[in-house]
């Protein structure tokens, strides 16, 4: 069953981010952008149970720093194949075993373009270390 079964999106309503990894540079980098989503909410502590959260609707994304496959691939295929989106916060495909830190989960794909302009800004470069990209915000 696909999350959205007439194809369009609602407005983003709510999503959790992960700090527990989060460098404290990329979490300062966040925080004053918070306000930009309607609620955040406290992330469920494991990435297994966030993936369905979102397919089912509970939330509309969910933000990742660590993307171990262990924790991630599993979601990710059940996600995607329910019409989600799951990338880098550069865009870019999650690719299970690939390096690199930044994952953005989401119920459609509009949910993750709505989450990525808000938090962060829509940059396409904010997948590079945390402190080059942050140094450029604003």
């Amino acid at each position: 069953m696909p999350v959205v079964a007439d194809g369009k999106s609602d407005a983003l309503r709510r999503g959790s981010i992960s700090t527990r990894f989060l460098p404290p540079d990329v979490l300062e980098a966040i925080e004053p952008r918070l306000d930009r989503v309607p609620l955040i909410v406290p992330p469920l502590l494991c990435a297994g149970a966030e993936y369905p959260a979102i397919a089912t609707g509970e939330r509309d994304f969910a933000v990742f720093w660590r993307t171990l496959p262990w924790d991630h691939l599993p979601g990710a295929l059940f996600l995607s194949e329910a019409g989600g989106r799951v990338a880098r916060w550069d865009g870019s495909p999650y690719r299970a075993g690939q390096g690199g830190h930044g994952l953005l989960a989401a119920r459609t794909p509009d949910h993750w373009r709505a989450t990525h302009i808000a938090l962060f800004d829509g940059r396409n470069d904010c997948s590079r270390s945390s402190e080059s990209w942050l140094r450029a915000r604003d």
